[in-house]
């Protein structure tokens, strides 16, 4: 059994260290995240999922020790989601682990804001789902904004990683409004920069409205789309976050809107 493994790994804000003896792992952070582990922590006890006819628990890790600025927690041992997907052996089962983590969260309206395949590590042996994340935080409010939470903290990781045929919501049905109000926003305050950055390359005013909004965010979800290719499949939003760390902001939302007109013309 492999031991936690992390994508974007970086040793200025997570390592591995030891604890006791125990292995652990090591993450600059802030208080909040403490908070949001140890309210997740309480909520999540005594609760599972159902993967492939067996139950898993799902949980965070332990919390060790925090010192008001470096937290030090347990090491989960297990596969990261992310991982499994983009492996071709592992997909189908990858694929069930993660749509079992989001139907856990919309069911229970445990609305885990750092929702991600790569923030959940799946032990296989053990049957335990770990979720590692929680800088943006959890909301437990029963009469929380589910379309909101969908397409603020779920969609953009959940969508990249399924072909449409594996997801049980449509990505369109998401961003309906209905009975959501089309009010005007300001595009300062918005604090995506590739929403704002998408904005400007779209020739839109200072102020928008939601909708329009919600149209941007599709886009840059749509542009992330896994394709299958001679029965490989590919995963846009992984060349797309190598040509942001290369080349920047304006490269990367060249290649989206590029992206997009050739899903449109392919309709």
């Amino acid at each position: 059994m492999e031991n936690l493994q992390v994508i974007s790994f970086t040793e200025d804000k997570v390592w591995r260290t030891k604890y006791h003896n125990d292995n652990a792992y090591a993450k600059k952070t802030n208080e909040s995240e403490v908070k949001n582990i140890q309210i997740a922590s309480d909520f999540l006890k005594g609760k599972s999922v159902t993967v492939n006819g067996e139950a898993y628990k799902i949980k965070v890790p332990e919390i060790y020790s925090w010192d008001n600025k470096c937290l030090i927690m347990e090491e989960c041992i297990g596969e990261n989601l992310e991982l499994m997907l983009r492996n071709d052996t592992k997909r189908e089962v990858g694929k069930n682990f993660l749509n079992a983590a989001m139907n856990f969260c919309l069911s229970e309206k445990f609305y885990w804001h750092d929702f991600a395949p790569r923030n959940m590590i799946v032990n296989r042996q053990d049957k335990i789902i770990s979720l590692v994340d929680f800088e943006r935080g959890v909301t437990l409010d029963s009469n929380f904004n589910q379309k909101k939470y969908l397409r603020e903290n779920v969609f953009e990781e959940y969508v990249a990683f399924l072909l449409p045929e594996e997801r049980p919501i449509r990505t369109s049905r998401v961003f309906e409004l209905q009975d959501e109000a089309d009010t005007l926003m300001d595009v300062r305050s918005i604090k995506s920069n590739r929403v704002k950055k998408m904005a400007k390359k779209l020739n839109l005013p200072d102020n928008i409205l939601y909708s329009q909004y919600l149209k941007i965010i599709y886009m840059l979800i749509k542009a992330e789309e896994p394709l299958r290719r001679q029965g490989k499949v590919i995963f846009p939003i992984v060349q797309l976050e190598e040509i942001l760390a290369k080349d920047g902001y304006d490269t990367y939302i060249n290649e989206v809107y590029k992206r997009n007109n050739i899903l449109e013309r392919e309709k």
